[in-house]
C-alpha cells in the first residue's frame, strides 16, 4: 500500500500508557523473587521499579482511573 497524503500515517505515541511494545507481553518475568515474607523491601522496590520502567506503574497506583464500559479506551485499559 503507497500512503497517499500524511493523512494516512498512522503515528504510535510510545508514552501513551496504553501503548504496548511488542516485548511487553504475559510470560515475561518482570519480578525474579517471589514476596517470602523477609524480603518485602526487595520485592516491594522491584514490584514498583518493573512497571515503571514501562511506563505503567500508573496501572497499579490507581493514577489512571478506569473508563467507562462504553469508552473506547475501555478495551485497552481491560
Amino acid at each position: 500500500m503507497v500512503f497517499e497524503s500524511s493523512k494516512d500515517i498512522e503515528i504510535i505515541d510510545s508514552s501513551n500508557p496504553y501503548h504496548l511494545h511488542p516485548s511487553d507481553h504475559p510470560s515475561i518475568m518482570l519480578v525474579s523473587k517471589s514476596l517470602d515474607g523477609d524480603n518485602y523491601g526487595t520485592w516491594s522496590r522491584s514490584v514498583t521499579i518493573a512497571p515503571s520502567a514501562k511506563d505503567k506503574i500508573e496501572f497499579i497506583d490507581g493514577s489512571i482511573i478506569r473508563p467507562s464500559h462504553t469508552n473506547a479506551k475501555f478495551s485497552s485499559w481491560k
